[in-house]
């Protein structure tokens, strides 16, 4: 992958060298094909009507996933369309600051606090087990020395972020992220944000068809004591495991490519919880309790807003238009019980589903959509893992006690509390902030960058959210980097000097 650096002296490369090696990891490209290719149909429907909407039902994955596998109908459809309406908006800043909060516990209240004593615990030691696995993660078989440890462990912190203020059942779907797949792929936008921002890119006009509430509360009103139930069959099926939770997004891509998503969408429980065969010693009360738990999410994250997509669609629908749509919604609300394609046949509107070999006449994308959608594509990589120091064979496979990982991270949290820290990656703004991991068993005090998710946003455009209503909702366009102040410019020669005496001391200890 490759890193975005903005505004910026050139002293300060050295700072990104150390701290910033994870957003370089390569990322696999994936192909699924099926041998009845030729015949299967994509996920792209067509509501007749003059002119046309477009339906297509996407995954929520790395777009380098599938991206190469949209048939050509699909990216016709997108290059005509003067509009495109997504699920939310999760390149607007308002949005994702809307969403994290929304994730988070009342004030004064924590998971300490929240959790059974001996749930809470477990976690703990979850979490210590996985940071172990993070340096083999990112850095393979090689050696593992005290900067690199380092790296992983900011790495670490910035994903979990302010863990300990996360709802339970937030904490649930955190712990089944942290899988070796989502960490290497950690910088690649899903699809739903490339197609957002490369349809901004080419000056069409983007809208939500929701706001974050209708995707983040139902979750927030689960009984607490059902998701602990939830919480501990997850954890008794990831800590057997030796490295970690094993993601299923391959087979769910090969499934959903062979045309067969219907199946997979109607058997897969809401809450990331293995199937009830996989999830050992679970009694007949517990599995009740997680089938009551799925029953009201289906309710309320799947057939209501199913219900509330098609009257929005329906709406679009009743106006007097000469402009094309296309809604790029994720795919199990076009398929499966109480669909929206099924909402919307059933009002009298003729919707066809076509297949991969349709042809739909549009010019074609421009050259650069890859760089529209994912902007870190095309900028310079810095090769930062070659420049982490080895020792040679005959010394010792450790950094020197006086300048252990703690030392240095110590050091290097110095240098960011004194220079606030200011830069972007990937359009992530990364904020140092000190958690705790405090209990029995797991009582360390670790630096931690915390990572707010701000994508740029065009300064000439508005995020609008797509309501019956028609009301819109202006996104906060303010900018990521700050000017160039002389506090600035005498913060950044004072990590330029502190860093010279790191590495001499480094260089010295050698």
């Amino acid at each position: 992958m490759q890193v975005k650096i903005v505004q910026v002296f050139p002293c300060l490369v050295l700072l990104v060298k150390l701290v910033l090696l994870s957003v370089l990891l390569p990322s696999a490209t994936g192909s699924y094909h099926c041998s009845n290719n030729a015949t299967q149909n994509s996920y792209l429907w067509r509501i007749e009507a003059s002119p046309p909407i477009y339906l297509f039902g996407t995954m929520h994955v790395p777009y380098k996933k599938l991206w190469d596998d949209v048939p050509d109908n699909v990216k016709s459809v997108l290059s005509l369309s003067e509009h495109l309406c997504v699920e939310l908006r999760l390149t607007d800043s308002e949005t994702s600051k809307n969403l994290s909060a929304c994730r988070y516990l009342p004030k004064n209240e924590t998971l300490e606090s929240v959790l059974p004593g001996g749930l809470y615990v477990r976690v703990l030691k979850y979490f210590v087990r996985i940071q172990n696995q993070f340096p083999k993660w990112l850095f393979g078989n090689a050696s593992i020395n005290g900067l690199s440890r380092i790296e992983s462990d900011r790495l670490f912190h910035a994903m979990i972020g302010n863990w300990n203020r996360l709802r339970p059942v937030w904490l649930l779907m955190l712990i089944s992220s942290l899988s070796r797949e989502n960490v290497q792929e950690r910088s690649i936008p899903l699809l739903d944000v490339f197609l957002d921002r490369a349809a901004e890119g080419m000056g069409k006009n983007v809208e939500a068809v929701e706001v974050y509430k209708e995707q983040c509360r139902p979750f927030n009103r689960l009984n607490n004591t059902k998701v602990f139930v939830a919480l501990r069959k997850l954890l008794d099926y990831l800590e057997p495991l030796a490295d970690g939770p094993i993601s299923s997004t391959d087979s769910d891509l090969e499934t959903y490519n062979c045309g067969d998503f219907k199946s997979l969408v109607s058997a897969r429980p809401i809450l990331p919880l293995p199937s009830s065969s996989k999830l050992p010693n679970l009694t007949s009360e517990e599995a009740g309790d997680l089938e009551s738990i799925n029953e009201f999410l289906v309710s309320q994250i799947v057939y209501r807003r199913n219900r509330r997509m098609s009257k929005t669609i329906m709406s679009l629908l009743s106006r007097q238009r000469n402009e094309t749509y296309l809604f790029a919604i994720g795919a199990g609300h076009f398929v499966g019980e109480r669909n929206v394609v099924h909402m919307l046949k059933k009002k009298g509107y003729s919707v066809n589903r076509l297949s991969v070999t349709e042809t739909i006449p549009g010019p074609p994308l421009p050259k650069n959509i890859i760089s529209l959608g994912d902007p870190s594509s095309q900028l310079t990589i810095l090769n930062i893992s070659s420049t982490i120091p080895t020792l040679p064979p005959n010394r010792p496979s450790h950094v020197p006690p006086t300048l252990s990982p703690e030392t240095i991270a110590r050091i290097i949290q110095s240098v960011f509390n004194n220079t606030q820290s200011i830069y972007t990656v990937d359009s992530v703004e990364v904020t140092p902030t000190t958690t705790s991991l405090n209990s029995a068993t797991a009582s360390t005090t670790v630096a931690t960058p915390t990572s707010s998710v701000t994508p740029p946003t065009s300064s000439s455009s508005q995020t609008r959210s797509l309501t019956i209503s028609d009301s819109q909702r202006t996104s906060d366009d303010s900018a990521f980097i700050p000017s160039a102040s002389s506090g600035l410019r005498y913060n950044i020669g004072l990590v330029c000097v502190t860093l010279f005496f790191v590495l001499l001391i480094i260089t010295s200890a050698l």
